[in-house]
């Protein structure tokens, strides 16, 4: 697969790297920007040359400038949908200078363009199942951390709450008057927002790091805490390479086979690859090159 990480790194060493560091950030949550609308102090303000992001002070402004953002996303704007995907990736822990000095963000973004303009067909439930159950078998991880339609409607439920406008469905009522909660079609921001959070839930949530006998045996209670430890030990150090079952060229593969299996092209087009710079706080710290 082409991949526009190699225009920016023809290293294939830095590349590999670049993508340990972007799986490897997942335990280290950090809040993203503020919306558009927004004014003030932790607001986030528009740059001549780019965007300009500084860091809410509380988690529910980091609740409102995604759902700010995702409103503008589906009208087709396209700054909101660049700022939009960078906070998806730096919500994680991944940091915006990863996301975007390697392509990251403009990927996504390329891709959350396509669909809103008709192009892309939708994600849906199954293939961030997949997705996220192919990266765990490519680094090696045990079947207790991957997962199934259950656990992600269940977290898409839960994160509905705080996240209405990303994630809840926005069609007219049916025929008996009713609204749907989640919309079976998926945009490619949404999908790896998802992904990405269910692989945050297996880090740290006992009930996301259970096998399905274990669930239907008595649950988090019935299994030792000493073994939930152990799970997640294992994945962390999985994506830190803190451990010899596998090394910076498979977690790249895993990596690269996560974006693949929600349709997110490697190859970019000239205008998303001469996105603006990403500033924070008047300074250049980052590139989408």
């Amino acid at each position: 697969m082409q991949t526009p990480w190699k225009l920016a790194c023809p290293d294939g060493a830095m590349r590999v790297l670049c993508t340990v560091a972007l799986f490897g950030c997942l335990c280290a949550a950090r809040a993203p920007s503020q919306s558009l609308a927004s004014a003030g102090s932790g607001a986030l303000q528009l740059h001549p040359s780019g965007a300009s992001i500084e860091k809410p002070l509380t988690l529910i402004e980091m609740h409102r400038n995604v759902d700010r953002l995702a409103v503008l996303d589906r009208q087709g704007d396209s700054q909101a949908i660049a700022l939009l995907s960078q906070t998806v990736f730096e919500r994680v822990g991944i940091p915006p200078e990863v996301a975007g000095a390697f392509h990251l963000t403009a990927r996504l973004a390329q891709a959350e363009t396509d669909y809103r303009s008709g192009v892309l067909r939708p994600v849906h439930e199954a293939d961030i199942v997949l997705a996220c159950n192919n990266l765990i078998k490519a680094v090696g991880v045990a079947d207790w951390a991957k997962t199934n339609p259950s656990e992600l409607r269940q977290m898409r439920m839960e994160f509905m709450a705080g996240y209405p406008q990303l994630l809840g469905s926005h069609a007219p009522a049916g025929p008996d008057g009713r609204f749907e909660a989640l919309s079976a079609d998926i945009s490619p921001v949404e999908a790896v927002f998802l992904g990405t959070s269910l692989l945050y839930q297996k880090l740290y949530r006992p009930e996301f790091q259970l096998t399905a006998e274990e669930k239907s045996s008595g649950g988090v209670s019935s299994v030792p805490e000493a073994t939930l430890h152990a799970r997640t030990l294992e994945l962390y150090s999985t994506l830190h390479l803190k451990t010899d079952r596998v090394g910076v060229f498979e977690l790249s593969r895993a990596a690269d086979g996560f974006f693949d299996d929600l349709r997110i092209a490697g190859s970019l087009r000239p205008e998303f690859e001469a996105m603006p710079p990403v500033v924070t706080a008047g300074e250049v710290k980052g590139g989408l090159q």
